[in-house]
Parts: structure tokens; sequence; C-alpha cells
């Protein structure tokens, strides 16, 4: 009878895994921005119909998976623990504030629990069925480590990361989260793996972090499965990486998701399939992935397995861009310059180039439109500053633009100088603009 009831509960647990996962799917993207501006674009109605019988069949289940969920974690049943904790401290807000708010009243019942007090603090952290405080999150978190709980170990990690600011808070963070996982809790396994990997708290030890995510993989956690993909492509494993990736993408990882999408895009640990890429590709933009966002937007400005259409393109690289994806900056700064899927519009181009450049993204390419730019503008101390800069960096076509620039300033002896050197490196376009100036 044990084993059955053990096999049971487990039943469930897989069961909620499943639900909540999908219930994550369906409910995110009405209420995310990112996911509503991008809808513009896309033909989502053969979706919109299979979203709604998804979301139909959530609802129904959603009271008994939320209760169920709450209570198996409850009696100790990892799965449901692990996937409980995942939801609050990875996923961001996949699910609506009145079941968040659901499972915050289900704990606050229990508080003779240590296990309820660990989830009640990350409540209070994250501000998740309850408003946000830092104070109480500490507190319950305190309270579930002084019995010895684990997970308490991990919420007591977890609060002070939100306010880490030393290298003894640092300390500390790496400290309670290294007790946690060295007892199996899969949350700081994950979390341990990232500070060795950073450097966060301990001396970076990328073997020690790769350690700790197939720890926490081999319990099921999706990102962790997604980043030891990562490290296989870096060994030029690509099928293992392949086959992580997908194990992370089937339990709903928005990462795994993406980094899936691209590798059937390609075709690395698999054959070329651009149906299988856009679909999961498309899947991490309805969870409002950026990065997911601008590899579509590259697709789409190049005609790589699509129909080439640079409306498209612009539009994903503005929602990837002003979610913060850094690559997307120099993309969208490009497209604004050129007047590609959108009007020309020096002021934008400007503001996300030298975005582009604040964050080390820099490169000849960039800098010399961001001299353009200032050309245009009328800025030329601006333009010889970038220009300068696109030749430390061995951009050719940037000489051009510096003699152009001397013209300007009267100093065409000088401009003759730099386009007689840009002749002797075999430079497009130099001889030509050499005859013209006189």
């Amino acid at each position: 009878m044990k084993i059955i009831k053990k096999l049971f509960i487990v039943f469930l647990a897989v069961f909620c895994l499943n639900a909540i996962a999908q219930n994550r799917i369906v409910r995110r993207g009405p209420k995310n921005n990112r996911v509503s501006k991008y809808a513009q674009i896309t033909n989502n109605s053969s979706k919109s119909s299979k979203k709604n019988t998804q979301n139909e069949k959530v609802n129904k289940d959603e009271s008994f998976t939320t209760e169920t969920l709450c209570l198996t974690a409850l009696n100790g049943v990892q799965y449901s623990q692990m996937l409980l904790n995942y939801l609050f401290l990875k996923l961001g807000q996949p699910l609506d504030d009145e079941t968040y708010r659901q499972i915050w009243l289900f704990y606050s019942s229990r508080q003779d629990n240590s296990y309820a007090l660990s989830v009640l603090s990350w409540c209070y952290a994250l501000g998740k069925g309850v408003e946000q405080n830092l104070e109480k999150a500490l507190d319950y978190a305190q309270k579930s480590a002084n019995n010895s709980n684990p997970w308490g170990w991990a919420s007591l990690g977890f609060c002070y990361q939100q306010t880490m600011s030393s290298q003894l808070d640092e300390k500390r963070v790496f400290d309670y989260y290294k007790k946690a996982a060295d007892a199996g809790v899969v949350m700081a396994q994950y979390a341990i793996g990232g500070l060795y990997h950073t450097g966060r708290g301990v001396a970076r030890n990328e073997k020690e972090s790769i350690r700790y995510y197939e720890l926490a993989a081999q319990q099921g956690h999706p990102t962790a499965k997604c980043l030891l993909g990562l490290h296989y492509a870096a060994c030029f494993n690509d099928e293992k990486a392949f086959k992580l990736y997908k194990e992370s993408a089937e339990m709903y990882d928005v990462w795994g998701m993406c980094f899936l999408g691209k590798a059937y895009l390609e075709g690395k640990g698999t054959p070329v399939d651009f149906t299988q890429a856009f679909a999961w590709l498309q899947k991490a933009i309805d969870n409002g992935d950026p990065e997911a966002m601008c590899v579509m937007g590259n697709c789409y400005c190049n005609g790589n397995g699509v129909i080439k259409n640079l409306e498209k393109a612009f539009l994903l690289y503005k929602v990837a861009a002003e979610n913060g994806w850094k690559d997307a900056y120099y993309n969208l700064g490009a497209m604004y310059y050129y007047g590609y899927g959108t009007n020309k519009n020096n002021d934008e181009a400007l503001k996300w180039l030298l975005l582009a450049i604040n964050d080390n993204l820099g490169n000849g390419e960039l800098e010399y439109t961001v001299a353009k730019i200032y050309q245009e503008k009328g800025d030329l101390q601006n333009a010889n500053i970038f220009v300068a800069a696109a030749i430390s960096k061995d951009y050719q076509q940037a000489y051009l633009l510096q003699a152009k620039l001397l013209v300007l300033q009267g100093s065409k002896k000088r401009a003759k100088e730099i386009l007689k050197t840009a002749i002797a490196m075999g430079v497009s376009g130099a001889e030509e603009l050499l005859k013209t100036i006189k």
C-alpha cells in the first residue's frame, strides 16, 4: 500500500508539472507587453483557436492543480517542491496574481511546516501573492532554516542575494546556497552552478559549475539542462547539446525553446528543419524571450528559411532591444539609419547604436555608422571621434569618410594623404574620391 501511495503522489506531481507548465504558456501571452507588440506582425488565427482550447482545459483544472501542487510539495514530494520553487525563482510571472495569492494563502495557514515557511519567504521576497517585503522574507527564511530545512537555507541564500552589496554578502549567499545544494535542493544546485560560473562569492570554477548544473539537471531542472547543453555545444558535442535543449524545451523552459529553435535553424546536432526551428522560436517569443526575437528578426532580415520581410524584422528587433537584448541594439539602429522596414530616423538610430557601443558591442562598422550620422547632423567633432575609432578597428571604408570630413574642415592636403594610404591598402572608391579633390 505504501508503494501504491507513493506512486500516486508522484503521478499527481508529474500531472501538476504538465498542467502548470501549460498554464504558463497560455497565460503569458495576453498579459505580456512584449508579446502584444509582436502580435501586430504575426498571423495567429489558427494558433489562437488552439490556445483557447488549451486555456479552457487549464481553467477547469486550475484549482485542483494549485492545491495539489502545494499539498504534495508540503508532504515532501521532490518534483512538486522543485516545480513550485521553479515557478517563483525562474519563470518571472507565468501564473496570474490570483493563483499566486492562492499559493500564499495555502502556506500562510501552515506555518508550523518549515517547507511552508520557505515558500512564504519567496512569496514575500518576490511580491508573489502578497506585497513585497524583504524583511518578512528574511524572517520566514530564517525560521525555516532554524528547523534545519535545506529549503530554508536556499531561501536564505535567495533573500541575501536580493540585497547583495559587498563581497561579504556574496560569500554569505554562496554559503547558504552551497549548504542547500549539497543537501539536494535542486534550485540551490542550479544557483550554485551559476555562482561558480560567474565567480560570485567564490573563485570562478567552470568544472564545479558544470557539476552542479548536472546535479540539478538530473533532478529535472529545465534551465540547468539548457545550460549543460551550451557547455556541450562549446565542447563541440552538438548531438548531446541538442538532446539537452530538447529536454529543456519540452519542459517549457524558455531558454531551452530558444536554443532548440537555433539548433534546428543551424543544423547543430540535428538536420536543418525550418518548420521545427520557427515553431520553437515562436514558442520562446510567445513567452517574451528577446534572444528568440532577435534570431527570428535575422531570419526575416536575410530571408533565411522565410520570405524576406524587413518590416517584420524591424518590429522583432525593436521589441528585443526595448527588452534589453543587447545584440538587437545594433540591428535596430542600422534599420533606423538605412530606413529598412521603417522610416529613416537618425535620432533613433543614434540612440540605439550608442547603446551598443556603451555595452562594449562596438566594432568598426558600428562606429563608422555613428560617424556618418554625426556627419549628417553637422556634428563634425563627434564624427571625427567615431571615424577615428572605426579606423583603429581596421574598418577600411572609414578612410573615405575621414577624408570627406577633412575636406569639410578645409584640410584637403591631409585628406589626400589619407586617400593615398587607402589606395595603397586597396580600399574601394578611394582613387575615385581622390580625383574629386582639387
